[in-house]
């Protein structure tokens, strides 16, 4: 049996990827409250661990949408990036920051 695992703040970091309005659309109402509250809490609680979090947003963010208001104030000073759908494969970082979150 081995034994308990702790996480360390400082040797770990969490990422959100394309919490973003359009697909959160694409769910039926009850999966996507569901979905919206379990991202809170997940979301507190990363802030409450003082685990460093990156947020990413799929582009065009004016026709993807933003992250949602009530999630974007429990993010607080996690860092936000936007990338590119198509740019996974290319050699060139997908990801730029954002301001648009």
């Amino acid at each position: 049996m081995t034994g308990t695992k702790r996480i360390l703040a400082d040797q770990c970091c969490s990422a959100i990827i394309d919490y973003q309005d359009c697909f959160l659309e694409q769910l039926e109402p009850r999966s996507r409250a569901r979905l919206g509250r379990n991202m809170t809490s997940f979301a507190r609680l990363l802030a409450y661990l003082r685990i460093p979090t990156m947020v990413t947003l799929e582009r065009p963010v004016d026709r993807k949408g933003a992250v949602p208001p009530r999630f974007k104030a429990t993010l607080g000073s996690a860092t936000k990036y936007s990338r590119r759908a198509s740019s996974i494969s290319r050699r060139r970082s997908p990801f730029a920051p954002t301001s648009r979150a």
